[in-house]
């Protein structure tokens, strides 16, 4: 179990400091942002909206919308556990093609060959294993895993929602890996412990009047995902935020065409995430490791004044996996002839019923 340590206003002070210069140096001429939280009870105790506040007074902690990139795949893996899947189980990771857009063009998302283990596949953020696992257990459960984690606004149910097309905020995400972190039990991100009045009265506390966490999924599940995620530091593309003294968990994130950097990982007592890239949404050059090294340079200089703490060893699930069954939908009754062949595009199904009206 988690022990939390009433941190001290100095240190708190120490904490934002360290935030700061680590997003200034770690940003290098591109823009940051950073939130701690406390995932027992969603305390922010760090926050970074930018690198230079006198510049812009654009928080883009809390109100930039932001593709996740593969920090998004959380949600995939937690809902294969939640639905019997394990973390040896294995996935297909090769080569994945669809049909977009109209005309359709064939666009394909590179593999490896074979197949991999759960924890494999998201150790080495392998894309097609994400979306192979998110079509097996189906979209809309991983849909409802984001939401019980407290993940708001538009998620399709398409392969690119996998890989974050839908853009969140940075508040949002680090309190679902909080959630996780805190053994499946979600709390709303605060800024604030207690407020006190002119005269020295408390007029709102946390413990009284704020909003009271909620379970969002089994401890077995978290306790597992927080497993697999310990294994993207010490082996795969999180390598970067690795601690020396102590374990260290977390997913990078990169977005198409690495215009979002992200990674948001945790020790036992903090969560953590950290985001690089361009107001102007152009791309970096550069990659995810850049946000995990940040994240570590950070987290070196903050965990000198918390205790040693392990995560909960990993457990032995026992459920058998549930396969997904989309539910029946009623005929539609179509009110004039379709083409032969199909017509997805709204314009041109549009066009095509109003040559059926000439030709009448």
């Amino acid at each position: 179990m988690t022990v939390y340590y009433k941190q001290s206003p100095e240190s708190l002070l120490r904490q934002q400091i360290a935030a700061q210069k680590a997003i200034r140096n770690g940003a290098g001429g591109m823009q940051g942002a950073l939130v701690t939280i406390e995932p027992g009870t969603g305390l922010v105790r760090a926050m970074v909206g930018g690198t230079d506040w006198q510049k812009s007074q654009f928080n883009r902690a809390t109100q930039a919308l932001r593709s996740p990139g593969s920090t998004f795949k959380l949600f995939t893996y937690t809902a294969a556990l939640k639905y019997g899947m394990k973390p040896e189980d294995h996935i297909s990771a090769r080569e994945r093609c669809y049909l977009e857009g109209w005309p359709p063009q064939r666009f394909c998302i590179p593999g490896v060959a074979g197949d991999l283990s759960l924890v494999e596949a998201i150790t080495r953020s392998v894309n097609p294993a994400a979306i192979a696992l998110a079509e097996k257990v189906g979209y809309p459960r991983v849909i409802g895993v984001a939401r019980d984690l407290g993940i708001t606004g538009p998620i399709g149910d398409y392969p690119a929602m996998v890989l974050g097309a839908n853009e969140k905020t940075m508040l949002e995400m680090v309190a679902a890996y909080a959630a996780v972190n805190n053994r499946g039990v979600w709390a709303k991100p605060l800024p604030f412990e207690e407020i006190y009045g002119p005269d020295g009265g408390l007029i709102w506390s946390r413990r009284v009047d704020g909003p009271k966490p909620h379970r969002a999924i089994d401890s077995d599940i978290a306790d597992t995902m927080m497993w697999m995620l310990q294994s993207v530091v010490r082996n795969g593309t999180g390598y970067a935020a690795t601690l020396p003294d102590r374990p260290a968990a977390g997913k990078t994130g990169t977005a198409e065409g690495a215009r979002d950097l992200w990674f948001i990982g945790s020790i036992p007592q903090l969560t953590t995430a950290v985001w690089l890239g361009y107001d102007e949404n152009i791309k970096t050059h550069s990659s995810s490791a850049q946000a995990a090294a940040t994240w570590g340079a950070y987290m070196a200089k903050v965990v000198k004044e918390l205790p040693v703490q392990q995560f909960p060893p990993k457990p032995t699930l026992t459920g058998r996996f549930q396969p997904y069954v989309p539910p029946r939908r009623k005929p539609v009754r179509e009110e004039s002839p379709r083409p032969k062949h199909g017509i997805a595009d709204p314009v041109m199904s549009l066009l095509y019923q109003q040559s059926l009206k000439k030709q009448a």
